[in-house]
């Protein structure tokens, strides 16, 4: 299995077609047709599913396009952590996050990490907007994995965004919804007791101020498990985000409608700054593991 066939499967997967991905990578597209199809005999199953207009991964794709991402970054930082070997470096990471735990993207982005860095430590802070804000301008934190509820603040740069749904979350027996609904349109949400965390206070607030009234709260929480507790309690319903990795069982879990429902987290540093090579790394690292933001 050639790394070369493998980063162009990524750049098919990222895409979403052969032909845009042909054009990207310079080949001619049976070319890479033929790679596709090699990979799949090599490993004995399809791992595409295409249709007229984007292919999609099959199970076996994406586990195979999860671990080319990280051979193709273990390839390319083969000299530099050789580099930092030679002249035993070892770094501190000290990065902010938003109240978010727990959390299956952020937890599996450390602990992949954490497996090809094993030298490096952690000092992680789990603050609000604000005091994370704070911490990078004064530099207590290099990296900050932070909500924002429009644009990067212009003191920042912003490495990657990681798109996410608002989702309400609720008892199956509860009277607000109906039972077979999939997608709750804002507007159903007034006069329903909600519990929301510090961080999307405001963002519920401007939410339902758009659809005509004030939101009910019921609980505004200082992290997504206190907030959690009273939607499985059947007390309120609890809007998150839905992270990936996450389930909650026996609970009905539908996405929000309209504008605004799409919130977004952003890797982000201080502009201007001059960041360790050691965080450098792991910025590098997030590119290249993150999932591609998609257009929804």
């Amino acid at each position: 299995m050639k790394t070369e066939h493998l980063k162009n499967f990524i750049t098919v997967v990222d895409l979403g077609t052969i032909s845009e991905a042909a054009r990207t990578l310079h080949i001619a597209q049976p070319a890479l047709s033929t790679q596709i199809k090699a990979l799949e005999t090599n490993i004995g199953t399809p791992l595409l599913k295409r249709n007229a207009k984007k292919i999609e991964l099959t199970a076996a794709g994406k586990i195979l396009y999860d671990k080319a991402k990280t051979i193709n970054y273990l390839e390319n930082s083969i000299y530099s952590e050789i580099k930092d070997c030679i002249n035993g470096s070892r770094g501190n990471l000290r990065i902010g996050l938003t109240h978010s735990y727990p959390d299956e993207l952020v937890t599996k982005l450390f602990s992949s990490f954490h497996r090809v860095f094993p030298d490096v430590s952690f000092d992680l802070f789990e603050v609000h907007t604000e005091e994370m804000l704070r911490l990078l301008r004064d530099g207590i934190i290099e990296i900050g994995i932070m909500r924002i509820p429009g644009n990067v603040p212009p003191s920042l740069d912003a490495w990657y965004i990681i798109q996410e749904q608002l989702t309400a979350i609720y008892t199956p027996n509860s009277n607000w919804f109906p039972p077979d609904i999939e997608a709750i349109p804002v507007r159903m949400l007034k006069d329903v007791p909600l519990s929301v965390t510090k961080g999307f206070s405001d963002r519920i607030i401007n939410l339902c101020e758009e659809n005509g009234f004030s939101p009910r709260f019921l609980s505004i929480c200082s992290s997504r498990l206190l907030a959690r507790m009273w939607g499985e309690n059947g007390a309120a319903v609890t809007i998150l985000t839905d992270t990936p990795g996450i389930r909650y069982p026996d609970l009905c879990t539908n996405p929000l409608m309209g504008t605004g429902a799409l919130v977004s987290r952003a890797v982000v540093t201080k502009k201007n700054t001059r960041i360790s090579t050691i965080a450098k790394s792991f910025l590098d690292y997030c590119q290249n593991w993150l999932p591609p933001v998609t257009n929804q």
